[in-house]
């Protein structure tokens, strides 16, 4: 996922999780391949290994959330 806000930053995300309608919870990304970045800052957030299991946090009504 990719978002401009409205001041102009550029930032995202990616995650290898499925994302599914997994109300109100957590999916864990054992791979550890879950990142966000931010173009204006030209930075990369990579997960945590203790943060593993909050890779993804899931909610039908927003879709996903990192």
């Amino acid at each position: 996922m990719i978002f401009q806000s409205k001041s102009d930053q550029i930032f995202g995300t990616y995650s290898p999780c499925k994302w599914k309608s997994c109300n109100g919870k957590f999916v864990q990304d054992n791979t550890l391949s879950s990142f966000i970045f931010s173009q204006n800052h030209d930075q990369v957030y990579p997960l945590k290994q203790n943060q593993k299991e909050y890779a993804i946090y899931c909610n039908s009504q927003l879709g996903p959330v990192r």
